[in-house]
């Protein structure tokens, strides 16, 4: 970055992305807009070589590309003697959950910018991860697996240090809707049965009058 008086040679000011740095020694911002995240415009002043302060303006500056999206590494998946050695907290409102069910936690207590992973066990599985926010909070999401045995189990939120929180909660399985087979076929033995014993009264009744 050049300008008419001097050269500003410090270090990027600012990560356009989920962290903005509004300062530093030898910059200030004083308004950034962004249309995307790492494509930004934003303006200021900055410190030239002179020591006197100028007017700035960046544009579409990128510190860092966008993680793709992807599927969490088996080697990032915590051990169950990791989950259980997290302290208990209330995760959920509801200490049972149905397999196949959505669940949402939202929890404090980590580092801005830490990723943190949404965990079941007995045997660990990753639901989901997201990012702490600037005040430490995350909301994470995830589907309990389909497969997942009915009885107690550890629901989870740890971060990369190892940090975070449990709770037990009990899975159960949907229970199948009522369809009515050997019921409906038992009733209607009965009521063809109850038809024909009537037609036979019927019959014994008329030949008798007659």
């Amino acid at each position: 970055m050049t300008s008419t008086d001097g050269v500003w040679a410090g270090a990027r000011p600012a990560t356009f992305g989920d962290v903005v740095q509004y300062s530093t020694l030898v910059a200030e911002f004083t308004s950034v807009s962004c249309v995307s995240a790492g494509h930004c415009t934003a303006v200021g002043n900055f410190r030239n070589a002179g020591g006197g302060r100028e007017a700035m303006t960046m544009t579409a500056f990128r510190a860092q590309e966008d993680a793709p999206e992807s599927s969490v590494p088996e080697s990032s998946v915590p051990s169950l003697a990791a989950l259980l050695a997290l302290p208990e907290a209330v995760l959920l409102d509801a200490s049972e959950v149905m397999v196949g069910s959505t669940v949402q936690v939202t929890v404090g207590g980590f580092t801005a910018g830490d990723t943190v992973r949404l965990v079941v066990a007995s045997t660990p599985q990753v639901l989901g991860s997201g990012l702490a926010d600037a005040s430490g909070s995350v909301t994470l999401s995830g589907v309990i697996p389909v497969d997942l045995a009915p009885g107690d189990h550890t629901i989870a939120v740890i971060d990369a240090e190892g940090r975070g929180f449990r709770q037990t909660v009990t899975a159960f399985a949907a229970s199948l809707p009522a369809t009515g087979g050997s019921g409906s076929f038992s009733i209607g033995v009965m009521l063809i049965a109850l038809g024909v014993a009537m037609t036979i009264a019927v019959r014994l009744r008329r030949e008798r009058v007659s």
